[in-house]
């Protein structure tokens, strides 16, 4: 089964998902600026489906665009296997500028 992410708005709901059981805060700040390819293969092997699903739900909402101030702290992601990923600012920047490929680095995403 394809992994699938659907990009929610608000907080999760506190009984359905705990914290470092199904429910994850991805941290940023890498540098230098990845590729995406590079992002990916940074990530623990069991996670890199929950990425490319991600990645999708990105793409598909046209947030390749969106800074982290404007929209972190209040969406995250929830996984089709029961996880669910919200990301920091930091995290978001590393996230959006290596699916845009032009190795901008996480501050080019992290406000505006």
């Amino acid at each position: 089964m394809k992994m699938k992410a659907v990009i929610k708005y608000g907080d999760p709901p506190k009984d359905k998902y705990q914290p470092n059981i199904n429910y994850f805060i991805q941290l940023g700040g890498i540098n230098p600026a990845p590729s995406f390819n590079e992002y990916l293969n940074r990530i623990e092997d069991k996670y890199q489906s929950h990425i490319l699903a991600i990645k999708k739900a990105v793409e598909e909402a046209d947030l390749l665009n969106t800074a982290a101030n404007e929209i972190c702290n209040h969406i995250w992601f929830e996984l089709s296997d029961g996880n669910a990923i919200a990301f920091s600012w930091r995290a978001w920047g590393d996230l959006i500028q290596s699916i845009r490929d032009k190795r901008e680095g996480y501050m080019a995403f992290y406000y505006k």
